[in-house]
């Protein structure tokens, strides 16, 4: 017999459980808003309280989806388990009536700026620092510092609503279908670079600040690099939306649909920018939002020399294909975005 609850509703996410001791696999979860299709997702999320609640086997029975902001009447959202309707629970009715007042960020002038790792990207950081006010700022240098100067993870960043602040500025190495935290979507900025470059890059930066690599040939730590190293840019934009099924950071090869996604994808960015010619994207970023950014200054740069053999080379060509027609396709959208707005 099948058990299961919605048990919260909120603006961008709807959370809850399904199961049946019957059934092997997990539940495909719908969610409908005006007889509109908002969300799909499996509910196979650990649930450590149904252990101990229901006995469950293993817990892995719950989902947490994310959807596009559904508006306020509860009456039209509909949440279905295989096809079947799935209860919401009084508390999530009752929050459901207020969810209004709990939005992540209200402010429809926000920016998001995804910060790909190795892309000059810290020196653009830098300079919206200055644009912005650390006040309007998320992560600020003040939660870098208090998070070992590391940006916060994906799921802390999630829990941003509960920051007391006015966001105007998001920024990290968060994925593009971050955005969907806001309610409204932000003007959004990206920087991309040559991929093969950025890998060596990454390379050195991991093997001159992470003590476990210090001591490993380029070809080592490339081998134990993971995603870090193979079609990175690419994962960054291929996701719909933030729900336990993402691909950004996930180690599986992508295949050829991954590309005309993340093609897609960027299309949703106002400002792409190459590392290539960070001062013509800075002047750039200045006439698309108004901004009065300064000429900038390179910062996290590794100071050995870059070289690696000539094998480790074409592996890293061959493995990094996807990225690389992505990387085409950004140098088009720059050098049209640099045309349209008179920019040599």
């Amino acid at each position: 017999m099948m058990q299961g609850l919605v048990g919260r509703v909120e603006p961008n996410w709807i959370i809850g459980w399904v199961y049946d001791e019957a059934v092997k696999t997990p539940f495909e979860i719908d969610i409908h808003y005006n007889g509109k299709l908002l969300g799909r997702g499996l509910a196979n999320f650990y649930r450590q309280d149904l252990v101990k609640v229901t006995r469950h086997v293993n817990g892995k029975c719950g989902f947490q989806i994310n959807i596009p902001n559904w508006g306020n009447n509860l009456d039209q959202l509909k949440v279905t388990a295989n096809g079947i309707d799935l209860e919401f629970s009084p508390v999530a009715m009752r929050k459901a009536s207020i969810v209004k007042r709990a939005l992540t960020i209200q402010n429809t002038k926000s920016h998001f700026f995804i910060h790909i790792p190795k892309t000059a990207g810290t020196a653009f950081r830098v300079l919206l620092e200055k644009q912005f006010s650390q006040n309007e700022i998320f992560p600020n240098k003040k939660d870098i510092q208090s998070n070992d100067e590391q940006y916060p993870t994906l799921s802390e960043v999630l829990k941003y609503k509960t920051i007391e602040r006015d966001v105007k500025l998001l920024m990290g190495h968060y994925p593009l279908a971050m955005y969907r935290v806001f309610d409204e979507k932000p003007t959004m900025s990206i920087l991309l670079r040559n991929p093969v470059q950025r890998v060596i890059s990454n390379i050195f930066h991991m093997k001159n600040n992470d003590p476990n690599f210090k001591d490993l040939s380029p070809a080592q730590i490339y081998g134990k690099g993971g995603w870090h190293f193979i079609n990175l840019q690419t994962r960054y934009l291929i996701d719909n939306g933030l729900n336990m099924h993402m691909r950004y950071l996930d180690a599986k090869p992508l295949g050829s649909p991954a590309m005309s996604q993340a093609k897609k994808h960027l299309n949703l960015c106002e400002f792409v920018g190459l590392s290539e010619e960070l001062d013509k994207s800075v002047r750039l970023a200045n006439k698309l939002f108004d901004w009065t950014l300064e000429e900038p200054k390179m910062v996290n740069v590794a100071q050995s020399k870059k070289e690696v053999s000539p094998q480790l080379l074409n592996r890293i060509r061959k493995d990094n294909q996807i990225d690389i027609k992505l990387y085409q396709a950004a140098k088009l959208r720059f050098d049209s975005l640099c045309e349209s707005n008179g920019i040599d």
